[in-house]
């Protein structure tokens, strides 16, 4: 069969699938068209009212938004069980939206009065909902594997990252917490990326990158490191945040906070390292447009991960506009550089072949049926691959030094290389 591994008899109703990728890459078009209007906020702290809703923009409609359409088709398959609910799922993408959407729009506009934690409150059930339905699932799996293990910590750190968000909205309105709200938004924001968007993706990568390969024969060893280190880390920082929150800044808080920042790198770079073993194993030696998406993605969160360590050295007479921008780009990396590369290249592999599967795998032999390839324009994906890192790369250079100029210049291009990816997503529904 075409693509194994992507689809069985375990998986899901694929309308449940469809809507969230169809959701997905509109707010992925949404927020590159936003990027270009707000670009003269991309400079000083980040906590800004536009830059808080484009986070939430990214992170809940474009990223969360796929990472759980994707789980919901690759969590049957892999482990081999049934989705709990399928109706479930449904009922949860219904809260989910509405939820996601008002909390953008009420960060956007700092409007932090009920409308905000309101919002709040619908995409915490959502993700309630979602890890229930999950939980549920994988209480059934009889065989599990490096993937399974990676999805289950993912979806205890995406609970208590949609709490600790729901507990901020509120703040916002009505202050409540202890201390700084900035060191709680710290905390939010890395246990979201580190716990649920990395873990995920490095999961899902030890099963597609080489089932997509081709590639047998090497050790998952490093993968094992890996998975210990970037979850003991994530631990150990938001456990030295809260040290440094509730007991004040000292020296000590601060040398955890970069033993544990130096674990996380060591355990990011046993990943790639892994990533790399898969890539000399591979059978399928051809690189293909996903391939590239999927490989810069990696070469970015090298990038990211460099630059976050490097920001506990970094000396404190340096200008606070360096600063500034040296965070702001820290995010750009690992948002729209790490996972907004891997999303899009793996989409490509994706889609087409659960469209493809749906469409038309019970018309083989019987009727002429398209092939994958033909299912999108790789060509325009080649096109849709410069821009992107065109466009990223020219605004990723603006940010350090608050260059309205060229960030939008970059934005637009970015914009640009959104629409032909939508256009192909379209083609391949269209097909």
């Amino acid at each position: 069969m075409i693509g194994p591994g992507l689809t069985t008899s375990y998986a899901p109703p694929f309308a449940l699938v469809r809507n969230h990728f169809v959701v997905s890459a509109a707010a992925y078009f949404s927020l590159t068209i936003a990027l270009v209007v707000v670009a003269p906020w991309m400079q000083g702290h980040y906590f800004q009212p536009h830059l808080l809703g484009l986070t939430h923009l990214a992170a809940l409609g474009w990223i969360s938004m796929i990472i759980m359409g994707a789980l919901y088709q690759l969590v049957p398959v892999v482990l081999e069980t049934r989705l709990w609910s399928a109706r479930l799922a449904q009922i949860t993408f219904w809260i989910f939206l509405p939820g996601a959407l008002g909390l953008i729009m009420h960060l956007w506009a700092y409007q932090t009065g009920p409308g905000l934690w309101g919002s709040g409150s619908l995409t915490l059930l959502a993700f309630i909902l979602f890890v229930a339905n999950l939980l549920a699932t994988l209480a059934h799996v009889e065989k599990w594997n490096i993937t399974g293990v990676h999805i289950l910590a993912a979806l205890a750190a995406i609970v208590l990252a949609a709490t600790l968000g729901f507990a901020l909205a509120y703040n916002l309105s009505k202050p409540y917490l202890p201390g700084d709200h900035l060191h709680y938004l710290r905390a939010h924001a890395h246990l979201a990326f580190l716990g649920w968007v990395l873990l995920v993706v490095m999961g899902v990568a030890y099963k597609l990158i080489p089932m997509f390969s081709l590639a047998h024969g090497y050790s998952m060893t490093a993968g094992m490191w890996a998975f210990g280190l970037v979850s003991f880390a994530t631990i150990g920082l938001m456990t030295a945040w809260s040290f440094n929150l509730f007991a004040g800044h000292s020296n000590a808080s601060n040398h955890l906070e970069v033993f544990y920042a130096l674990l996380l790198a060591a355990g990011i770079a046993a990943f790639l390292g892994q990533m790399w073993q898969v890539f000399r194993h591979r059978m399928r030696k051809q690189t293909d447009v996903s391939m590239h998406h999927t490989v810069l993605s990696f070469i970015f969160l090298a990038f990211a991960t460099t630059l976050g360590v490097a920001q506990f050295f970094l000396p404190a007479r340096w200008p606070q506009a360096t600063q500034d921008g040296l965070v702001l780009l820290y995010g750009w990396l690992g948002f729209i550089g790490f996972a907004g590369f891997i999303i899009v290249g793996q989409t490509y592999k994706i889609l087409p072949f659960l469209v493809w599967f749906n469409k038309y795998s019970d018309r083989v032999g019987q009727t002429k049926v398209p092939m994958l390839k033909d299912m999108f324009d790789e060509r325009l994906a080649k096109i849709e691959l410069v821009l992107m890192s065109t466009g990223f790369l020219l605004a990723a250079v603006a940010l350090p030094s608050a260059n309205t100029t060229l960030f939008r210049f970059g934005a637009v291009v970015l914009s640009v290389s959104a629409a032909i990816f939508v256009w192909n997503v379209i083609t391949i529904f269209r097909r």
